[in-house]
C-alpha cells in the first residue's frame, strides 16, 4: 500500500494488487509474460486498523499494446488545488517484462476528495449517517447534482428532524460543486455539542463528501480535529535542573472511556524561556467527543486536571460507490 493522503479524519490510501496468475494477453507477448495490476482503495481513521475495498479504483488499459495495458499501480497522491493528482506505474505486457524500456509513469487528475460516491437517479434515493456531535458552524457538499439536487436534514436521537433543520427547510444544493454551502433557517451552530444524525436525500445527483466547520471559540477547551491541545502547570518547587529532577505526566480519557497516558516538558517562563516555573502538556487527541485529563508530578507535587472537546474540523465523510476517473500520459 502506497500514496497516503488525509483529508480531514480520514488517510486515504492505495492499494497496489498484482494477479500473476492471470495474463494481460491471450495468448501473451512474450509467451512466458504473465501477471497484471491495479489498484483498489484503503481508509483508516488511526493509521493502524484499516478498511481495504475489494472492488477496482483504478484499473489497466483494455487496449492491447497500450503502455498500461498490464498495470496501473497508483504511488503517489498530491493535492494541487480543487484537484488531486494520481501519478501511477504502469506495464505494457506483463510484471516486469522488458522493465527497463517500457515501465512508465502515468498521470490521472481528479476533483478533490471524490473517491466514491453516493447516487441515486431519478426516482431519488436516500442515507442516514450514525449518531454524532458535530460542533459545527457550516458545513459545505462536494456533490455532482447538474440534473438534479440534494438536500440534508438533521435528526435528533429518537429519529425525528429538528425543527429549522428539516428537508424543507434546507436549500437544494444544484450544480456540480465542491464546496456548495448547506443553508437551513436556523445556523447549524445552536445544535452545539448534542448529538445528531444527518439525513441525506439525493435526487439525479452523486454525494461524494460533506466537510464541517467547527465552531470558532475563544474557549481554549474547543480542540479541532487532529487540532493540538495544550495546557500549562506551574510548579513552585526550587529543582536544581527542573528539566530532569521531575516529570510532569499526563493521564487522559477518551469519549469512550479508554484511557492513555502521555508526558509534559518544562517550558521556563512559559514562553520557551529557560528559566521560572511552568511546565506544558500537549497532545492530539483521535477521537470525537469530551476528553478528560489528570496532570501530576512525579515528585508529588500538585498539578491540575479538567476536560476538552474534541470537534470535527474538516472531517470528510466519503461513502462506498464504484466511482470512475478518466487517465492521461504523464506531460
Amino acid at each position: 500500500m502506497d500514496g497516503y493522503l488525509r483529508r480531514g479524519d480520514l488517510l486515504i490510501g492505495m492499494v497496489k494488487v498484482l494477479r500473476d496468475d492471470l495474463k494481460a494477453d491471450s495468448p501473451p507477448d512474450p509467451p512466458d509474460a504473465y501477471g497484471i495490476g491495479y489498484t483498489t482503495l484503503a481508509w483508516s481513521h488511526d493509521g493502524e486498523h484499516w478498511v481495504r475495498d475489494r472492488e477496482k479504483f483504478f484499473d489497466r488499459s483494455p487496449q492491447r499494446g497500450a503502455w498500461d495495458h498490464a498495470h496501473a499501480w497508483i504511488d503517489e497522491q498530491v493535492a494541487v488545488g480543487d484537484e488531486v493528482y494520481l501519478y501511477y506505474g504502469g506495464y505494457q505486457r506483463g510484471h516486469k517484462v522488458n522493465r527497463f524500456e517500457e515501465r512508465q509513469i502515468g498521470l490521472v487528475r481528479m476533483k478533490r476528495d471524490r473517491y466514491v460516491a453516493r447516487e441515486a437517479g431519478s426516482s431519488g434515493g436516500s442515507f442516514t449517517t450514525p449518531l454524532a456531535i458535530l460542533n459545527a458552524e457550516a458545513m459545505t457538499l462536494n456533490a455532482d447534482a447538474q440534473a438534479g439536487e440534494v438536500r440534508v436534514q438533521v435528526l435528533a436521537p429518537d429519529g425525528l428532524p429538528i425543527p429549522g433543520f428539516t428537508k424543507t427547510a434546507c436549500e437544494a444544493i444544484h450544480g456540480d460543486v465542491l464546496a456548495a454551502p448547506v443553508r437551513w433557517r436556523r445556523p447549524l451552530s445552536v445544535l452545539g455539542s448534542r448529538p445528531v444524525r444527518l439525513e441525506f436525500f439525493l435526487k439525479n445527483a452523486r454525494l461524494f463528501a460533506f466537510e464541517l466547520q467547527a465552531l470558532k471559540a475563544d474557549n481554549p477547551a474547543n480542540v479541532p480535529l487532529w487540532g493540538r491541545f495544550e495546557t500549562a502547570v506551574t510548579n513552585a518547587h526550587p529543582y536544581a535542573n527542573p528539566f530532569a529532577d521531575v516529570v510532569l505526566r499526563g493521564a487522559f480519557t477518551r469519549p469512550d472511556q479508554s484511557r492513555l497516558s502521555f508526558w509534559g516538558l518544562h517550558d521556563g517562563d512559559g514562553r520557551g524561556g529557560q528559566t521560572s516555573n511552568v511546565w506544558k502538556v500537549r497532545f492530539m487527541p483521535d477521537q470525537l467527543g469530551t476528553w478528560l485529563y489528570e496532570c501530576s508530578f512525579s515528585d508529588g507535587t500538585a498539578g491540575t486536571s479538567g476536560e476538552f472537546h474534541h470537534m470535527a474540523d474538516g472531517a470528510i465523510w466519503a461513502y462506498r460507490s464504484q466511482t470512475k476517473v478518466g487517465k492521461e500520459p504523464l506531460r
